[in-house]
């Protein structure tokens, strides 16, 4: 029985302690954090550069990544009505009309 309650006791040390690393631990990340931010409000003053000139390079990249793609238009057409923009690799209908003896322009939608 003593065994138990000086493991039980034990174990209740253990978890104040714990707690009282975990609170360390945020103390300390709340100072960096909050150090980190002065550091970057200080380079953002010292090059002039604004919240939208942050934002900017985000939809930059976005672009660049393909984001916020005009669709292209259709320029050929099957007579089962399916179409392709002439970009990219022949789909197979357009090939197989081809192979029999017909041209690409064949297929070229002219409304």
């Amino acid at each position: 029985m003593q065994n138990s309650s000086a493991n039980l006791q034990k174990y209740k040390e253990l978890l104040a302690q714990a707690s009282e690393l975990e609170k360390q631990a945020k103390d300390l990340l709340s100072q960096e954090r909050s150090s980190q931010i002065a550091q970057i409000r200080q380079t953002m003053a010292d090059f002039n550069i604004t919240i939208e000139d942050l934002q900017g390079a985000s939809k930059s990249r976005k672009k660049a990544e393909g984001g916020d793609r005009a669709k292209v238009p259709a320029k050929y057409r099957n007579a089962q009505g399916e179409t392709w923009t002439g970009r990219g690799r022949q789909p197979r209908w357009v090939a197989d009309h081809v192979a029999a003896g017909g041209k690409v322009e064949d297929l070229a939608i002219t409304e």
